[in-house]
């Protein structure tokens, strides 16, 4: 049996890390057995002087390794989203300002839920859920992904103020773009529907007290 020289372990190295790659199904795995062939067949291809091999991985080996970089990075971006460490800077950017009058109506109950809303000066209040938001505070966010797409409240300035608007369309890309605001937007909407929630089941016991209270009333007269 003919032994194998360096030069052909290194091809035979090079190959199986590829091989590899087509059986990973995490990136940063894959990536780095992509960067480990690449860096094989570069030996293999200056070992038995192979020219278009040199050049493939040549090109190939930096591209690797930036996205893998890129991949590092983004994994990085969800756990601060994930701890609460997104600016809202990002999504500011990309906003339309408005200023707004003491009266006017930002969407009533029931409207298409095509925008969400950022506040950054000023109060608005949410009619059915008897509650008043201010500045640096997300609006719309619920119904914008909701299935029914429909605004769940009526939302009134109380104050002059300032907001700035983004449509769905634009959101939907960001998320593409940037996964950590699709993570912090995905933790606000839990967030929120966890509160209306809450106020829900407050206001159920209020009503329950004052059912009790009259019968109470009723019993005793």
């Amino acid at each position: 049996m003919t032994a194998v020289n360096p030069v052909e372990a290194l091809g035979y190295l090079a190959s199986i890390l590829v091989f590899l790659t087509f059986c990973m199904k995490t990136l940063v795995p894959l990536r780095i057995a992509a960067i480990s062939s690449n860096l094989a067949f570069l030996l293999y291809g200056f070992a038995a002087d192979l020219m278009p091999i040199i050049l493939l991985h040549g090109f190939l080996l930096p591209l690797n390794i930036f996205r893998t970089w890129e991949q590092l990075t983004s994994i990085q971006r969800v756990r601060r989203a994930a701890r609460g460490e997104v600016s809202i800077d990002l999504l500011l950017g990309s906003m339309t300002p408005c200023e707004m009058r003491e009266g006017d109506v930002i969407f009533r109950k029931g409207d298409v839920a095509d925008r969400m809303y950022y506040i950054s000066s000023g109060q608005i209040r949410l009619e059915e859920l008897d509650k008043t938001i201010g500045r640096g505070v997300l609006l719309g966010e619920v119904g914008l992904f909701s299935n029914e797409q429909s605004r769940t409240a009526t939302a009134v300035c109380v104050t002059t103020g300032e907001i700035h608007w983004i449509e769905r369309d634009r959101i939907l890309k960001l998320c593409q773009e940037h996964p950590e605001f699709g993570f912090a937007l995905t933790r606000l909407i839990s967030n929120r529907m966890a509160e209306n929630q809450r106020q829900m089941e407050s206001r159920i016991r209020e009503l329950e007290r004052t059912v009790r209270d009259m019968k109470k009333e009723r019993i005793s007269a």
